[in-house]
């Protein structure tokens, strides 16, 4: 078969958000390394761009068409993806092993910032010496990397959606796609041509076209522009909301001052084409933050809806089956007179006596037949409990995924449904206010020697945009999960639910940005 036309586009991508793709390896700082390329600077490989890609076009023949396939009669990939590498300070893409310039600008990319983490148990509670960290790269870094594809034809429909994939609300890279990492943006800049091998203006324009993602394509040059049909997949809402008082997302450690302090990060901000990793250090809200609380409210509605409350349980116990044996034990005293047992009794009065007890019919007793009926209406009744918590439970499986550890994933885990962003706003010191805390001896009711310790808190009077994304289709697995779901977004709207740290001490209290008229 014959593939005359070649298909290029060169794509611009914009980190939205922090991400990472691990290497594998543990450094002595950190847990998880990124990748790195030769000069030392993180880069995204092609293989994981198209997986993503191959992932997101779906298990169709006109998938494996273009990818390849394997077995007796497979065929290799009519696509090839470049690594995508790291835009540097003067605009141009950093490619192939040279020495870097001194700057500061590099020198940020030599020491990352990182997130914690900490593994969680079946009860939700943090497992004792499981914590661990990621290293991750700025969000604003920017990445360049091609596309080329051999064609049979200049008009073949598969290209477009190839390129559709790229603004796909899933098209996220790295680990941690839940967590409000990995978000990439296609930028205007991206650009697609095509060469016609048949004729000499398209065979010479693509050998004029250098490896380098730094050269030019010859030929007439397209944007990379999306259909709009994938994200109709996801309903979004988007959730603005002030804070009352001071809030506190933890770093999880703290600094000259205090012993707790916000978690702060720099990105990196572009000006005519020039990247320039921030003086100015944000103030990070993390997904995972806004995940857990939703995640717990979205079970209390579910719970709710499907009428699964510690009450039943309580008047279930209250019901257990029971027998009255002492009415039992006189009826068999009657039939066998036991009383009037003695040693002079025969052989064969006491044998008549046992074969009576034997075969005495239970089920002709009152008591007994009573207490049949309530063993198995609890028995009923806990398998009706049984079922229950596991719907329950599986609400949150479906709607924010599971680790493939995890008991009832029996070794595949699952991509949650719901996708929420990273929020990040500008420090000011002095919008932070120190709180002093001392712990209080139970005994005498005074302080403690030695208990004091504080926590900086901030205050961010122009509020926060929240945005929150689900799959439709996850909606329909269950009616009660629209409800539950509906429920809990609005309780999030209406600022019913405290967001961050030392939510109980009054700290993480938000309003709707517009309070509804009474």
């Amino acid at each position: 078969m014959s593939y005359p036309i070649r298909k290029i586009a060169r794509i611009y991508l914009k980190a939205e958000s922090a991400f990472a793709i691990n290497s594998g390896k543990i450094g002595l700082i950190h847990d998880n390394e990124i990748l790195r390329d030769a000069n030392g600077l993180p880069f995204i490989p092609g293989t994981s761009l198209a997986g993503v890609i191959r992932h997101l076009l779906g298990g169709t023949d006109e998938t494996s068409d273009v990818f390849g396939s394997g077995g007796k009669n497979g065929e290799g990939s009519r696509v090839m993806i470049s690594s995508a590498h790291l835009v540097g300070e003067e605009g141009k893409v950093l490619e192939g092993l040279q020495a870097l310039p001194e700057s500061n600008f590099y020198s940020y990319f030599q020491r990352l910032p990182f997130r914690d983490h900490v593994a969680i148990n079946e009860k939700g509670a943090a497992v004792k010496g499981a914590k661990f960290d990621d290293e991750i790269i700025f969000k604003g870094t920017r990445f360049v990397f091609d596309i080329e594809m051999i064609c049979e034809s200049s008009k073949e429909p598969v290209w477009d959606k190839l390129l559709s994939v790229l603004f796909h609300p899933d098209f996220r890279i790295g680990h941690g796609t839940r967590k409000g990492m990995g978000k990439l943006k296609l930028l205007e800049e991206s650009r697609q041509v095509s060469y016609d091998l048949t004729s000499n203006e398209g065979l010479d324009n693509y050998l004029k076209k250098s490896a380098s993602l730094n050269g030019d394509l010859p030929g007439e040059q397209n944007p990379v522009i999306s259909d709009g049909i994938a994200h109709e997949e996801y309903f979004l809402e988007k959730i603005e909301l002030v804070p009352e008082d001071f809030f506190l997302f933890g770093a999880g450690y703290g600094d000259s001052d205090v012993d707790r302090t916000s978690k702060r990060e720099n990105i990196v901000s572009w000006t005519d084409g020039k990247p320039q990793v921030s003086e100015q250090q944000y103030i990070l809200i993390p997904a995972t933050s806004i995940k857990g609380a939703l995640a717990h409210r979205v079970i209390f509605h579910y719970n709710s809806e499907i009428g699964n409350h510690i009450q039943s349980t309580i008047q279930a116990n209250e019901k257990s089956a029971s027998v009255d044996l002492d009415s039992i034990l006189s009826q068999l005293e009657k039939l066998v007179e036991i009383e009037k047992l003695s040693l002079e009794t025969s052989d064969e009065d006491f044998n008549a006596r046992l074969n009576t007890v034997t075969n005495f019919e239970f089920s002709e007793t009152d008591e007994w037949v009573r207490f049949e009926k309530e063993l198995a209406n609890d028995l009923e009744s806990a398998k009706r409990k049984d079922k229950t918590e596991d719907i329950s439970t599986k609400i949150i499986r479906d709607l924010f995924g599971y680790a493939s550890d995890q008991e009832q994933a029996k070794g595949q885990g699952q991509r949650g449904n719901v996708v929420i962003e990273d929020i990040y706003i500008p420090y000011h010191p002095d919008k932070e206010k120190i709180f002093n805390h001392v712990k209080i001896d139970r005994f005498t009711g005074g302080a403690s020697n030695s208990a004091l310790f504080q926590e900086k808190a901030y205050y961010h009077p122009a509020g926060i945009s929240i945005e929150i994304s689900i799959k439709k289709t996850v909606l329909d697995i269950d009616p009660h999960y629209s409800i539950a779901w509906n429920k809990a977004v609005d309780d999030l709207k209406s600022g019913l639910i405290p967001l961050g740290g030392m939510t109980t001490k009054g700290h993480g209290l938000f309003k709707p940005s517009t309070s509804p008229k009474s």
